[in-house]
């Protein structure tokens, strides 16, 4: 504080909010001049647009305070306009580059206020990419209009962040949709704390690319055994089913079984969705090579979609209990190969056993065998005498 008359009694000692000059007797047509600094908030929260200063000169006379020279209202504050804005910053990420349809994304949406001022009125605006659904937002965030979600207004002081987050559904897509989902968000302010400086990194997208692929799987299974178990010379229906539970059709598919020596193709079983095939390399998608490999050729298969593919083996081992694996392989020459699984085990991608159990043929001790012979020659003795009785 600086005076061109008096004694400077407060403003010049850190932490003084107010200044004090004790002027004492003032020449009669003369002036004083009092000159000081202040320093400014910084940064200025959100609703301060202007500072106001008026002193007060006290005297035997009466209290004066004083005038702002530079407008025509008489003893009003000295005011100053405050300069600086907001600069709001938005980023969102779905925390993936791809994804294939039928699915979901959740968007995180990071707001942060980057100015030396704070913005008030901060409304966030975030338009979904077309063929998806709204499932829901966070911090009361809805979807005001078909395909665009708001979230309420708030205020962002200074070097504050905050984070909304908000989820859709992607269904299979239609035909010609785009293959690449852009989500884009928008924030700004109601402008009452300064035009946001850097309006281009108010608006941010999030790109992410569609990936139409088929998904095949192959599960085997074999009939229910008979009360017993299988035993050698059993039949054994085995059953495919081939699905497709991707978001793309699938063609050229070779399902191919090899089968161990102890299962010997039945000819003429074979059967895909219903129709009985041949075992001949023919018009038909079914073929076996004579010896032990039985083929299926799937010229197409659409998406979200399963077929049945089905052979009958009998068992040829010995007498005993074996465990006999069966397992098939679907490919496409290409991208694709799966191997057959057992949905009956927890194992993936398992080959299907089945197993024959051993029945005894029950055996005759030397006594048993004895007591069975007299009981012959008796029964036989008996109906010879009948039949000399009769004649």
């Amino acid at each position: 504080v600086v005076t061109s008359l008096g004694t400077v009694l407060q403003g010049n000692t850190t932490g003084d909010t107010s200044v004090l000059v004790q002027i004492g007797s003032v020449p009669a047509a003369s002036s004083i001049t009092l000159r000081f600094d202040v320093t400014l908030e910084n940064p200025k929260p959100a609703g301060v647009n202007q500072v106001a200063n008026q002193g007060l000169f006290t005297s035997d006379g009466g209290d004066v305070p004083t005038d702002d020279p530079d407008t025509p209202d008489v003893d009003d504050p000295t005011i100053t306009p405050l300069g600086g804005a907001p600069d709001l910053v938005v980023s969102k990420d779905d925390g993936v580059t791809s994804m294939m349809p039928p699915g979901n994304l959740t968007y995180t949406i990071v707001v942060q206020n980057v100015g030396n001022r704070g913005a008030s009125g901060v409304v966030i605006t975030d338009t979904l990419p077309p063929n998806t659904i709204f499932q829901g937002a966070s911090d009361g965030g809805l979807e005001s209009s078909p395909g665009v979600v708001t979230w309420p207004t708030f205020t962002l002081q200074v070097g504050e962040m905050v984070t909304r987050t908000v989820s859709i559904s992607v269904p299979n897509q239609p035909v010609g949709a785009p293959t690449t989902l852009i989500n884009t968000v928008h924030v700004e302010d109601d402008g009452m704390n300064g035009i946001d400086p850097n309006p281009g990194d108010n608006d941010a997208e999030d790109p992410t690319d569609l990936v139409f692929a088929p998904i095949i799987d192959l599960l085997k299974e074999a009939s229910m055994p008979p009360a017993g178990g299988f035993i050698t010379g059993a039949p054994v229906t085995w059953t495919f089913t081939i699905s497709n539970t991707g978001n793309q059709d699938a063609s050229n598919l070779t399902l191919t079984d090899t089968l161990i020596p102890e299962l010997i193709y039945s000819l003429g079983t074979m059967q895909y969705e219903g129709m009985n095939l041949t075992d001949a390399l023919d018009s038909d998608p079914g073929s076996f090579d004579g010896v032990n490999t039985l083929s299926l050729l799937i010229d197409h298969l659409p998406a979200q979609s399963s077929q049945t593919f089905s052979f009958v083996t009998v068992i040829n081992v010995p007498q005993g209990n074996f465990s006999l694996p069966n397992q098939g392989i679907i490919s496409d020459g290409g991208g694709i190969m799966v191997s057959s699984d057992d949905p009956n085990t927890g194992d993936p991608d398992d080959p299907t056993v089945i197993t024959v159990t051993f029945i005894p043929v029950p055996t005759l001790s030397f006594m048993n065998v004895m007591v069975l012979t007299l009981l012959i020659m008796g029964s036989a003795i008996a109906l010879r005498r009948k039949r000399m009785k009769q004649t």
